[in-house]
């Protein structure tokens, strides 16, 4: 029996392998700036509750519970967006400073 020709293909965990392929470069940038505009929001949000931001005229207004509750909301949002961000950033120069180098001269 033909043994079977050896795989040209990096093994997944290495350098170049799999693990490295994803997410591309250009995905980690996008989700950085998603992330920074939605924790910028969240933020907003935060400052307008803490600055006694009330309904429109005409409805209910919020109790100390749901100001509290929504000030609770809006930080843990904003501080769950910065970890994605960072962790896009991170996984954008593991990328960036991992991922092998195509050298023209290789291919003579």
């Amino acid at each position: 029996m033909a043994k079977k020709a050896a795989s040209k293909m990096p093994e997944i965990c290495l350098p170049g392998g799999m693990c490295y392929r994803f997410p591309p470069p250009c995905c980690s940038i996008c989700c950085t700036v998603f992330s920074l505009f939605s924790m910028a929001g969240l933020f907003i949000i935060y400052a307008l509750i803490n600055n006694n931001y009330t309904k429109i005229s005409g409805q209910t207004l919020w109790n100390h519970d749901q100001i509290e509750n929504g000030k609770h909301a809006s930080m843990v949002g904003a501080f769950i967006y910065l970890g994605v961000a960072g962790l896009c950033v991170f996984l954008f120069l593991c990328r960036k400073f991992t991922a092998p180098k195509h050298n023209p001269e290789d291919d003579e």
